[in-house]
């Protein structure tokens, strides 16, 4: 894999290139909900745009309790 990083805005940070879209609807919110899906973990990243419900759905899981 060719490593797409460019410096971030912070001391050590870094941004990594994407084909993937952010937007309203498509946030970094959903992402993390489909990485898990993707793991395994029984959520649903449709409808996730603000962070609480994303949490709202791993508050759920007996793993988190």
């Amino acid at each position: 894999m060719v490593d797409r990083c460019c410096v971030g805005p912070y001391p050590r940070s870094k941004f990594f290139a994407s084909p993937g879209t952010y937007d309203a609807f498509h946030t970094c919110n959903a992402w993390t909900i489909t990485a898990l899906k993707i793991a395994g973990y029984p959520v649903h990243p449709a409808g996730v745009i603000f962070a609480g419900q994303g949490v709202g759905q791993l508050n759920k899981l007996s793993v988190c309790k």
